[in-house]
């Protein structure tokens, strides 16, 4: 409530979106640290109980819609979520991992000894390898995704991917996508923007864990 230049009492509207990025449980790929972009792979042990976690945690939440890549490890999380909200999921192919090529189910090790490029760090200039999709393809689908989002009201979930988060993340924050890869995404944990009307798209909050959610409106 503010005092309008006559000195009544006015309430300030605001009209705000969310938009919540969570990343997947770990799978077993990832607790052997392999690459693992547009595979399907089972849920590790811990991923399981990273499941559990993340569902109690996005109802808490209380999203109003659902988007989810279309990868096993993503819709895990969204599909009983939606049912127990009785939401639909919108399956957005754009917001799947980056394609690895070659590289899929390789650790570093392995893929240095086979002389392949990573998309980072000293060998970035020679990606994409066979198979696998450039830096460039997938900042564009992801702008593309990015900017559907923008479109959406209320509070939207995204479950997504490391890289993905990454991608989304970067867009908003004007990141340039050389450096895409220069932050830490956890497996469960999310990030929320806000799309404020006046203000566009913010940062909020990053690195959530799924217990903390239910107080986060």
């Amino acid at each position: 409530m503010v005092l309008d230049p006559h000195g009544y009492i006015s309430e300030v509207r605001h009209s705000q979106a969310k938009i919540l990025l969570m990343r997947h449980p770990q799978t077993v790929a990832n607790q052997a640290r392999r690459f693992l972009g547009a595979q399907n792979m089972p849920l590790s042990e811990l991923g399981q109980q990273q499941l559990k976690q993340a569902i109690e945690g996005l109802v808490s939440w209380q999203p109003t819609e659902i988007v989810s890549s279309p990868l096993e490890r993503c819709l895990a999380i969204a599909e009983p979520v939606a049912q127990r909200l009785g939401l639909d999921i919108k399956i957005d192919e754009r917001v799947a991992e980056i394609d690895f090529g070659a590289a899929e189910g390789l650790t570093h090790q392995e893929a240095m000894d086979k002389g392949l490029s990573l998309p980072w760090g000293e060998t970035a200039a020679y990606w994409p390898v066979e198979g696998a999709e450039s830096i460039e393809q997938f900042a564009e689908r992801l702008r593309a995704a990015a900017e559907d989002l923008e479109l959406r009201q209320g509070k939207t979930a995204v479950i997504a991917h490391g890289g993905v988060i990454r991608g989304l993340s970067s867009y908003w924050l004007h990141i340039p996508v050389s450096r895409l890869w220069n932050m830490t995404v956890r497996n469960v944990e999310s990030t929320l923007f806000v799309n404020d009307r006046d203000d566009g798209i913010t940062l909020e909050r990053f690195g959530i864990k799924p217990e903390w959610l239910a107080g986060i409106i």
